[in-house]
């Protein structure tokens, strides 16, 4: 497993994963704390909005919520 997270010039960041992102959503909301801080609130409330009933039910509208939410940012 790799990882490597850059800083381009002025505002722009980008991060590379060597994880696909369906293996642990800790890891999702730490990317996404780099890149576009907020976007998926702090580590608690996103455990607790999103991470826990994915995890624990696979919740179909959380999972959809999430999808919505991140798509724009992944190519």
């Amino acid at each position: 497993r790799w990882k490597t997270v850059m800083k381009l010039k002025g505002k722009n960041r980008i991060a590379l994963s060597g994880t696909p992102i369906e293996n642990h959503l800790g890891e999702l909301w730490s990317i996404f704390s780099f890149i576009n801080p907020g976007l998926l609130g702090s580590i608690q409330s996103f455990q607790n909005k999103y991470a826990t009933p994915i995890e624990n039910s696979q919740a179909p509208e959380k999972v959809q919520a999430l999808k919505t939410l991140v798509s724009p940012y992944i190519l």
